[in-house]
């Protein structure tokens, strides 16, 4: 395994347990032509600056498949989340995700979308983990590890904690939502595609 991270910083973080990673880009990868069997992204592709020459990289590099975790973005729109307190990433997300029909084209190979439901115990901290678990979003320390709020202008992040706390205290999220709690998992968006090379 090769992972490749464009901030120093957040390379610098990682346990010293697994491989080091190798500084560089989606768009530029530091590798050379069919050096690897899988190219994985995850839940990166709103971070690049340029999405057809790094799903070109994925091709160059990968002899086997591409593995790629993003998200629907009508799908996750649709959650209370998104739809009720903090549209404006869903409207950022509109514009920096590819759509599904956009990836199937540019990944130039036979594509599958499988859908990846959710489980409500998720603790890995992005904001599709939260559909079940409304009071965690008032805890500051998962909202800061998620680039949705990271992004976000601080006075609609307070709006917005704001009006789901006093909903959380008056019962109305729960008329609205509360059948999510007894869901083992839920379709939020999040999907894996496979593009199978060779």
């Amino acid at each position: 395994m090769v992972p490749i991270e464009p901030s120093t910083e957040m390379a610098l973080q990682r346990d010293p347990g697994l491989p080091p990673a190798v500084l560089g880009v989606a768009e530029s990868l530091p590798l050379v032509d069919d050096s690897v069997d899988a190219a994985l992204g995850v839940l990166t592709m709103h971070h690049w600056t340029d999405l057809s020459a790094g799903l070109s990289e994925l091709r160059r590099v990968a002899r086997k498949r591409i593995v790629l975790l993003t998200i629907d973005v009508e799908v996750e729109a649709s959650m209370w989340l998104f739809r009720d307190y903090i549209p404006e990433v869903a409207d950022r997300d509109r514009t920096e995700f590819p759509s599904m029909d956009r990836l199937v084209d540019e990944l130039k190979a036979p594509t599958e979308a499988v859908t990846m439901p959710v489980p409500a115990d998720c603790r890995d901290g992005f904001l599709l983990s939260f559909w079940s678990r409304p009071e965690a979003v008032l805890d500051p320390a998962p909202r800061a590890a998620t680039s949705g709020f990271a992004r976000m202008d601080d006075a609609k992040e307070a709006a917005a904690v704001a009006q789901l706390n006093h909903d959380l205290e008056t019962g109305v999220w729960d008329q609205r939502h509360g059948h999510l709690r007894a869901l083992p998992s839920l379709d939020v968006g999040l999907r894996l595609v496979i593009t199978d090379l060779h």
